[in-house]
């Protein structure tokens, strides 16, 4: 039997943008995720706390801000 459906919470277009990101980079931060794809904060964080809830991405906070 052949699987042909795709996990919607990954596949979605911003989101697959800021894992292929992450997965070259290693780390990014969110500033750093806004400009390369220009998105506003508020449609980065809704992306990234999707990300996060579907345990693709972790964050972590440091001095400088928040990191994924």
């Amino acid at each position: 039997m052949l699987y042909t459906q795709f996990d919607q919470v990954f596949f979605e277009r911003t989101r697959l943008s800021l894992i292929t990101i992450l997965y070259r980079d290693g780390r990014a931060s969110f500033l750093g995720l806004k400009r390369a794809l220009g998105l506003t904060d508020g449609a980065l964080y809704t992306n990234l706390e999707k990300l996060v809830t579907a345990d693709y991405v972790g964050t972590y906070k440091d001095c400088w801000g928040i990191g994924m």
